[in-house]
């Protein structure tokens, strides 16, 4: 930028003089140096003096004094002292704002002040803020030495995160930024937690997933717990291992799974006990001792008990026989034909206390009772 310096020269004596404006400096060159003109009794003259700098890649932000001089009549008359201010492009136009905590939930309004206190003008400069939280533009013309208050309602991601943010707020004028700073935002906390509980119940298989949305802008620390026998936890899968197992006294054990939710986090746990696969096994073994009852053991089975009565001398004087008949199977046992021999020695039955047999056959050793 070029510096203007308005400089009003009076000639306060009677007779006319002849004047010389000039400058001289290392920095700063007096654009059309030198001024000279000619000054009558009394009379005043304002020039606009313009300076620029020799080389304005080397000027770095300062405080700067120029001299300028004066001639009257070809004698030096004045030496007065210019100051150059030179400041940073990006800190031409402050930016200032107070802004309240905000409730990411609930549309807020936000005052941005814009300080110039330059003697430049901007027109068509832009603010802009761009950022994760808050985008926002706005085309202003900024006067010289100029404060205003720029006014805007804002909507925020219901899901910003607490705590303090800091977003970088730009003023750009053809493209070149003249302004910058960073502001401070807080954001208020609230929690929002969703939990789903989904049971699994089939037929042999029970279970349950727990499904949790945090929908707040906090991060959550959640502790999922789950009781199970020990038939229980051996027949069980989970979509991931628990944190923690504690066996407790009464034999059961808790199981823990503990973990963070960030905000808009979504995250499931579930587990499954399967009882279908040791039932299938009894199952299999049920049928297996049946095929084996069907097919390898006898489907009748009888059994003889001989019960004896004694004399006082110790000899045997009765004999009583229990035939004890016995059906395996599960269907009724039909057409048999049970038979028992008597040998000589003993005298054949003459007593029968259930079934009397259907035959009494004499054979070389002995009788023979048939029943059918």
């Amino acid at each position: 930028e070029k510096v203007l310096y308005n400089v009003e020269i009076t000639n306060d004596k009677s007779q006319a003089v002849s004047v010389k404006v000039y400058s001289e400096d290392f920095n700063w060159d007096l654009l059309d140096d030198p001024y000279e003109f000619v000054l009558q009794p009394n009379a005043k003259k304002t020039l606009e003096l313009e300076y620029e700098a020799f080389k304005k890649e080397e000027i770095e932000p300062d405080l700067y004094v120029v001299r300028l001089k004066v001639k009257e009549n070809n004698v030096l008359t004045i030496n007065k002292n210019l100051r150059i201010g030179v400041v940073e492009p990006t800190d031409i136009i402050q930016i200032n704002a107070n802004i309240p905590p905000l409730d990411p939930r609930r549309s807020a309004t936000i005052e941005i002040e814009l300080n110039n206190p330059y003697q430049m003008e901007f027109e068509n400069a832009e603010l802009i803020i761009e950022d994760k939280i808050l985008n926002l533009k706005r085309t202003v013309d900024i006067d010289a030495k100029q404060k205003q208050k720029l006014t805007f309602e804002i909507d925020l991601d219901d899901q910003t995160l607490e705590g303090k943010h800091t977003v970088t707020a730009k003023v750009m004028h053809d493209d070149e930024l003249i302004g910058l700073s960073n502001l401070n935002i807080k954001i208020e906390e609230f929690e929002d937690l969703q939990i789903i509980r989904t049971p699994v119940d089939q037929i042999l298989k029970k279970g349950e997933t727990l499904t949790e949305t945090n929908k707040g802008n906090i991060i959550l620390k959640r502790t999922y717990k789950k009781e199970l026998t020990p038939l229980q936890k051996k027949l069980s899968t989970f979509s991931e291992e628990p944190t923690s197992t504690e066996k407790q006294s009464d034999g059961t054990y808790l199981l823990k799974w503990t973990y963070n939710l960030n905000p808009k986090e979504t995250k499931s746990i579930s587990y499954t006990t399967n009882y279908r696969k040791p039932v299938f096994y009894i199952i299999l073994i049920i049928l297996l001792i049946a095929i084996i009852q069907r097919y390898i053991r006898k489907p009748v089975t009888i059994k003889k008990k001989v019960m004896t009565m004694h004399t006082t001398k110790g000899n045997v004087a009765i004999l009583k026989v229990l035939l004890i008949i016995k059906n395996n199977s599960t269907q009724a046992a039909r057409n048999l034909v049970i038979s028992d021999k008597v040998p000589h020695s003993i005298k054949a039955p003459s007593e029968f206390g259930g079934i009397t047999p259907d035959k009494h056959l004499k054979t070389s050793t002995g009788t023979r009772l048939v029943w059918n």
